[in-house]
């Protein structure tokens, strides 16, 4: 109805325009909120008269113990009562000292015999009045007071309190009784204390006799945890003079620098990578006395690069740990052995694990790549055992021919070198009889072809029963791959082997590949094009064949046909890509070749000949490409300097002398012509002479 009210007012002001603003005073002030007076009464007393007892506390005459309890206000007369009763009674129990805690733990078993939940705080209070119960039989109450209070709020009675007064009597007797009670509790305790103290002594020598046995038994966890338990019951409060927890960490100190933790095996390995390493094995022993005793429950932490292991030392102390692969990477790897800690801390003292954790072993494995020398007996092994399986034939005479990148038809000083290792591997084999490659001489090279020039042929014409070695290498992401096959003369694949090579075990000197590749690779593509429209047969070859290595320094023969008489001009691209015009030159100044007839450059009979070098810039070898161009008509001669002897350095680059050489064909059609290459590598002079 209030509320009803309120808004029905609130809508009349709103209407009425008053409700935008607080009801205000003339002299703009809130009007003061009337102050309601309250005030306390005593109305009565009973009895009416107040006692002379009432305030003197503790009093006594020759039979007889008095004290005053007192309460506070109370709303209920009886709980003013109870309460001055319980003041008095403990008053009472105060003066004869008397422990109240078996009271308490009396009144404790009262209260858990029942089902009731009961309120600490209003245990606590039940508790008191028990206790003031427990004396009623000898105690009597000798007087009583009480006084009654009236509250006013204004005119308005608001309600009645009572503070109550008690005197209660003692026989002198119970006083006496009670501190006979008290002397046999204080005796009974000092009895049980002494009793505890035995009791904790015996335990802890008990404890300490087991850390000693313990010891002998190697087991030094175990130990330190009944040390432990001693300082545990000494650090509570308990200090006999044959115990101190000063003496236990001497003893916890002296038991860890007698532990001795040995390597029995290398504390460095080196391997290869992929190769597994040994297992590691150490013991820990602990030295008591004379005697030697293997330590037998301390668990280990094994840390490496790949993660953690725990183990468990053997009977003898022993610890053996596996790595459990191979390693694939180079580099030094820690094992590191150490006390696990972490499951000690809530056995042994903080003191203790921190001298355990200073007990520490270190191994490591060195890992380096693969020797070159290593790879090159494997790929020899490999072939061996196949051909071992497969036939019967022993020895095998075995040619080492050409090794070249990605079936390019090139190659670099990582394979010359490789290809010396193989070499050096096939002279030690029990299996394969290394034989000399041979350069065909300028007789058998005129009653030769490019296909009679082949790796193949010139196998047959060094030994009768010999097998072609070759091969080719392959980059790849970490590792270059070797491969090799073993031909008859029919190129037919009798045994074969791969390796895989890491790039970090190869020398940096050592380069992979051709300096120029892709240089020659975009000229080839562009002679291929070429070839596709020459006018006639032309045929060049090399007295090592097509591909071959050439040592700095060698001799180069070189061997022309063509099925047409034309004009013959001879380049020479070299590993820097310069271009020399080496036909015709002073010797051989003229540049005509006939039909059918075979030119052997130089001939028997020439004053010069070839030698291959490393070409000009920068003295380095690779691969280099012979291009020859033969013209029905003579062509312009292209701009160059003589270098000497009539051989000329051009100007243009191999692939524009080629378009310069296309372009100058094909604008008179009258004009017939041909293109053919051929390439080499060349390699530094080494002490092999064989290839």
């Amino acid at each position: 109805m209030l509320i009803k009210k309120l808004f029905y007012i609130s809508i009349i002001c709103l209407f009425s325009g008053c409700a935008s603003s607080p009801i205000q005073t003339a002299n703009n002030q809130e009007p003061k909120q009337k102050l309601v007076e309250k005030r306390e009464e005593k109305i009565r007393t009973i009895p009416e008269k107040m006692p002379n007892w009432v305030g003197k506390g503790r009093s006594n005459d020759n039979d007889y113990l008095y004290f005053e309890g007192v309460s506070i206000k109370f709303s209920e007369e009886k709980t003013a009562w109870d309460q001055a009763f319980v003041h008095a009674t403990n008053q009472f129990v105060k003066y004869c000292g008397v422990d109240v805690q078996l009271i308490d733990e009396y009144l404790e078993i009262i209260d858990q015999s029942s089902s009731e939940t009961i309120d600490p705080q209003i245990r606590a209070k039940r508790r008191e009045l028990h206790r003031a119960e427990a004396f009623v039989r000898r105690i009597k109450v000798d007087g009583r007071f009480v006084e009654e209070y009236v509250r006013y709020e204004g005119e308005i009675l608001v309600g009645r309190s009572f503070k109550a007064r008690v005197l209660i009597q003692v026989p002198l007797n119970e006083y006496n009784r009670v501190q006979e009670f008290k002397l046999k509790q204080e005796e009974e305790k000092r009895l049980a204390v002494e009793k505890q103290r035995s009791e904790k002594i015996k335990k802890l020598q008990n404890l300490f006799q087991k850390a000693e046995i313990l010891l002998r038994e190697g087991k030094i966890a175990f130990a330190l945890n009944a040390l432990n338990r001693i300082k545990a019951i000494l650090k509570s409060g308990f200090s006999p003079e044959e115990f101190s927890i000063d003496k236990i960490e001497i003893r916890e100190k002296e038991i860890i620098s007698n532990i001795e933790w040995k390597a029995d095996t290398a504390l460095m390995q080196s391997l290869e990578v992929g190769e597994s390493p040994t297992s590691v094995t150490s013991q820990i022993i602990y030295q008591h006395q004379d005697q030697t005793h293997p330590v037998v429950d301390l668990p280990i932490l094994v840390h490496t690069e790949f993660g953690k292991k725990r183990l468990m030392p053997d009977r003898q102390g022993a610890i053996q740990y596996h790595h459990p692969a191979p390693f694939n990477k180079e580099g030094v790897y820690q094992i590191n052995l150490t006390i696990d800690s972490s499951l000690l801390s809530d056995q042994i003292s903080a003191e203790a694990l921190e001298h355990l954790n200073q007990k520490h072993l270190s191994f490591a494995i060195a890992v380096t790549p693969p020797s070159i020398e290593k790879k090159a007996r494997e790929l020899v092994t490999q072939m061996a055992a196949q051909w071992t399986e497969r036939y019967e034939e022993k020895p095998v005479n075995v040619i080492l021919g050409n090794f070249t990148f990605e079936e390019s038809g090139m190659a670099n000083v990582f394979i010359q070198r490789f290809i010396d290792l193989i070499a050096s591997e096939l002279d030690q084999s029990s299996l394969f009889v290394r034989k000399a490659s041979t350069a065909l001489n300028r007789s058998r090279m005129r009653g030769s072809s490019p296909q009679k020039v082949s790796p193949y042929a010139l196998a047959q014409l060094s030994e009768k029963e010999a097998y072609l070695l070759t091969g080719n290498y392959i980059e790849e992401e970490n590792y270059v791959r070797v491969s090799s096959s073993l031909k008859n003369n029919h190129e037919q694949v009798l045994a074969g082997a791969t390796v895989k090579i890491r790039r970090q075990s190869i020398p940096k000197n050592w380069p992979l590949e051709p300096s120029n590749l892709h240089k020659l690779r975009k000229l080839e593509k562009m002679l291929q094009s070429a070839r596709k429209d020459n006018d006639f047969e032309l045929e060049l070859w090399l007295n090592k064949g097509n591909g071959a290595l050439y040592q700095e320094g060698e001799e180069l023969v070189i061997g022309l046909r063509s099925q047409n008489n034309c004009f013959l001009q001879l380049f020479y691209t070299d590993s820097a890509y310069q271009v020399k015009r080496i036909f015709p030159n002073q010797y051989a100044v003229r540049p005509e070749i006939n039909k059918g007839e075979t030119y052997i450059l130089p001939s028997e009979e020439a004053d010069y000949d070839f030698k291959v070098s490393c070409g000009n810039v920068g003295d380095s070898c690779g691969v280099e490409k012979l291009i020859a161009f033969c013209s029905t008509a003579p062509l312009k001669e292209l701009p160059g300097d003589e270098i000497g002897y009539g051989i000329l350095s051009l100007q243009e680059t191999p692939d524009h002398l080629l378009d310069s050489l296309m372009h100058q064909a094909k604008s008179n059609q009258e004009i017939k012509r041909s293109v053919e290459s051929a390439t080499l590598t060349s390699i530094p002079k080494t002490e092999r002479s064989d290839f």
